[in-house]
């Protein structure tokens, strides 16, 4: 079952990050596999692995990534991320689009918390960086909680009030590679319904997602 592999891996690759040498080849392998090794070093060192992470867990299983992105039918799980710098948003939306298994903030809120579960990935928060100090960060935080993160569901958990959401995500803090979000860590959080109609994953509003574990398979 893709769900109950999907998760096996997310935690077999728990712990690899850039700045510890001995798991840095493995990290790399992991987020880059279509890109050199030189391209793969130089995103790997400095980017924030949150959506990567996702995207690497994917295309090392046979997932069916091809679908058509700015015109053009791509691999968007294995294609070289060299061509697409700063996209793997856009890419896995657009993955999921073509499935038919996007759920966005605008959903019913049940096909939110239908995403709660194992296989999932989950997007909170709005924008690629927190705007200058002054109105315009003060109202995208109030609204968002934060900027854009991705995260891998690897487990649930009902709560009186709302969902402990256990996941495996990239984009943690990696102290040895001078404190990037170059890091792969186990984290938990509450998700929340809360009486706005919004959904809340940590201190972060619920954006979109998908469930991984539904993606078709390459024939």
């Amino acid at each position: 079952m893709l769900q109950e592999t999907l998760v096996t891996r997310a935690l077999m690759v728990e712990g690899l990050c850039y700045g510890d040498p001995q798991k840095r080849q493995a990290y790399k392998a992991h987020l880059f596999p279509g890109d050199s090794d030189q391209d793969a070093d130089i995103f790997a060192s400095g980017m924030a692995s949150c959506l990567l992470h996702g995207r690497g867990l994917l295309a090392a299983d046979e997932v069916d990534g091809v679908v058509r992105y700015h015109g053009q039918a791509l691999d968007v799980l294995r294609g070289p991320y060299a061509a697409h710098i700063g996209e793997v948003e856009g890419l896995l939306q657009q993955l999921a689009r073509a499935r038919g298994l996007l759920v966005t903030s605008l959903s019913p809120p049940a096909d939110v918390e239908a995403l709660l579960k194992p296989g999932a990935v989950l997007v909170h928060g709005q924008g690629g960086s927190l705007p200058p100090a002054g109105p315009g960060r003060e109202a995208l935080l109030r609204a968002w909680g934060g900027v854009v993160h991705g995260l891998f569901v690897t487990g649930v958990e009902p709560r009186k009030v709302g969902w402990v959401v256990e996941s495996v995500d990239g984009g943690q803090v990696d102290l040895a590679n001078r404190s990037r979000c170059t890091a792969i860590r186990k984290v938990s959080r509450l998700a929340v319904h809360r009486p706005d109609g919004s959904w809340w994953v940590g201190s972060r509003r619920f954006a979109w997602g998908f469930d991984a574990g539904a993606l078709p398979l390459r024939a």
